[in-house]
């Protein structure tokens, strides 16, 4: 399942078992922030790198990483990335970690003595397990089934 649609699905579930407005919208600010991080983590982690220097003397560990795309048009400033901008998505990302724990935190202290919301029926059980497997196995519908594959072929 791709990210974007883990995250709407967490933000369901936050929706609907919310404590406090304050909580829902700190959890959804969090998860927003969450998928703003992941392009520039998949911007580096899909990328060919290529690291240097922003002057012409190589002094010191490189402070740029030029990642071009090879899909698409860029200009040449969208190819380079600051070792201040990776290391600013670093930090973001860890503080975003301790923040969506400390909510987790709250919330389970909170489900401890009983001020939870109730899990509605629609998303109990076995039913609701099944409709997410389900989801995440429509992913490879055009995988040929084992029936398809045992067929002999015309050859």
């Amino acid at each position: 399942m791709p990210f974007a649609a883990r995250v709407a699905e967490l933000k369901r579930y936050v929706a609907v078992r919310a404590t406090s407005k304050r909580w829902q919208n700190e959890a959804n600010d969090g998860m927003n922030r969450a998928l703003h991080l992941a392009k520039l983590r998949n911007r580096v982690a899909h990328s060919p790198i290529m690291f240097g220097w922003y002057t012409p003397a190589e002094d010191g560990p490189p402070d740029l990483i030029g990642m071009p795309q090879l899909r698409g048009k860029q200009s040449p400033k969208e190819m380079l990335l600051s070792a201040k901008t990776i290391d600013k998505g670093a930090k973001d990302a860890a503080d975003l970690a301790q923040r969506l724990a400390s909510l987790r935190i709250e919330w389970c202290e909170l489900r401890g003595k009983g001020k939870a919301p109730e899990v509605p029926e629609n998303m109990r059980g076995v039913r609701w397990y099944w409709a997410r497997v389900k989801y995440a196995l429509s992913a490879f519908r055009s995988t040929p089934s084992r029936a398809q594959r045992q067929q002999p072929s015309d050859n």
